[in-house]
């Protein structure tokens, strides 16, 4: 894939963490363990999210601000959600996603100074407004069989 003339690549690395991240030269790391973890659909909506800090071109602003962390990470869910919408994945895994992983890891899900709560990350991307949108590139692009 290439945008903005930057070469990306996905390198999946050995271990059980369910995580991911976007690199610099966007090389986005996802453990194998989330592969494992997740459903298609999941592993979507965490790739997508990797893929929004791209195209927000937050790599580029990170060297010169570092502020606004945890907004930049709500504008890569909002992104993601979009994307994973157009690649035919109903959007609604999002949330369901975060929902489970807040059931699941009590203790990751509080957040952090840089990372939004799971309960915010969910709560922003099921906002009437923004669900809507998704939902209806997701009923453009998926007129008879979805991905998922």
């Amino acid at each position: 894939m290439r945008y903005y003339n930057v070469d990306s690549a996905i390198a999946v690395a050995s271990g059980i963490v369910v995580a991911s991240w976007i690199g610099t030269l966007s090389y986005m790391f996802c453990y194998h363990g989330t592969l494992q973890a997740l459903t298609d659909g999941e592993v979507s909506a965490v790739i997508a999210h990797e893929v929004g800090h791209v195209v927000a071109r937050h790599l580029v602003e990170f060297q010169h601000m570092l502020l606004n962390r945890r907004k930049r990470e709500l504008e890569a869910y909002y992104i993601g959600l979009l994307l994973m919408a157009s690649a035919r994945y109903n959007p609604r895994i999002a949330v369901e996603l975060w929902k489970n992983i807040s059931l699941s890891y009590p203790d990751f899900s509080k957040g952090d100074h840089e990372h939004p709560s799971v309960e915010e990350r969910a709560n922003s991307l099921a906002q009437a407004h923004v669900m809507e949108q998704a939902l209806t590139i997701y009923k453009e692009v998926t007129p008879r069989r979805p991905v998922n």
